[in-house]
């Protein structure tokens, strides 16, 4: 009987011994990105049964940036030389640029040039559908075109701290939204005003008041986003590149030439409080204010 109980005793003590877990913590890698445009590659699924390897990339090619699936991965570049900003006085898209830059401590030099020598050479070479504005950055090598374009690459290239953009997934998604709606909706249309009000030959009053109505409707969609959300910004709780690619259009019917009329302003805050509030709160950031009056003086205002 006593050789019986020993033998379950020592069973009962072997069994009771666990195996020690191999629990292996996959290593994160990061990586900066030095190239204009940036790529978020699908994460591979690794197999429970193996541990996952880190992938080493090639020396002649340009690390591709790895992000969780609800963030971006923070660029860190810093632009040591200032980046060459084509431009023009008047024209409200290239003022979109300076604000970005402005508010990202970027330095610039601006390059005004005339509408004739935008559809030619030499400048052609540097955006083949000869307008303003285009970026040339020292810093990369790159040369990119079109306001959107621009502001995007501005963003991924030097924007390492977010500070004028979002990583979690719905507010980055939002942004975009906001900001496509500046690229199609408000620049497209405050441009049509602003050319058969000043420089259409013929005047043309159902035109002008087309795209005036439609100036009040895109003005209207943000008062009431602004009114349901109760945020003072079109996402979150901070002021993005979306807010600030609206202004510089604002300047033309706020200010000279008035595209709407001198007492527009004054319509705008009774019709549209929030969206009234929320120019306002954007007209009186330093970087802002720079811009306009970088723009005043190539005006010689």
């Amino acid at each position: 009987m006593d050789k019986i109980k020993a033998a379950l005793s020592g069973k009962s003590k072997r069994s009771s011994m666990a195996a020690p877990s191999n629990t292996t913590t996959p290593a994160t890698t990061s990586s900066t990105t030095t190239m204009p445009a940036a790529t978020t590659p699908a994460v591979a699924d690794v197999p429970a049964t193996k541990a996952p390897v880190a992938a080493t990339a090639p020396a002649t090619t340009t690390p591709a940036t790895t992000a969780p699936a609800t963030t971006t991965t923070a660029a860190t570049k810093k632009a040591e030389k200032p980046i060459k900003l084509y431009s023009h006085a008047g024209g409200p898209n290239p003022w979109k640029v300076a604000i970005i830059m402005n508010e990202l401590s970027i330095p610039y030099e601006t390059i005004l040039k005339d509408f004739a020598d935008l559809k030619k050479e030499p400048f052609e070479a540097i955006n083949p559908n000869g307008r303003v504005p285009a970026i040339e950055d020292p810093n990369t090598g790159a040369t990119v075109w079109e306001s959107g374009a621009i502001i995007e690459y501005l963003l991924e290239t030097y924007d390492g701290a977010h500070t004028l953009s979002y990583t979690d997934t719905t507010d980055r998604i939002e942004s975009r939204c906001w900001f496509h709606l500046q690229l199609s909706g408000q620049g497209p249309y405050f441009g049509q005003k602003a050319w058969f009000t000043l420089y259409h030959p013929e005047k043309l009053e159902s035109c002008q008041e087309r795209y005036g109505n439609e100036i009040k409707r895109v003005i209207g969609v943000i008062d009431l986003h602004l009114k349901k959300t109760g945020n003072e910004y079109l996402v979150g709780s901070k002021c993005t590149y979306a807010d600030l690619a609206f202004v510089p259009w604002h300047w033309l019917i706020l200010f000279p030439p008035h595209l709407m009329g001198e007492d527009f302003a004054a319509e705008w805050e009774k019709e549209f409080p929030a969206a009234w509030a929320w120019n306002e709160r954007l007209q009186a950031r330093p970087s802002v204010a720079k811009a306009r009056e970088e723009r005043k003086t190539a005006m010689g205002q």
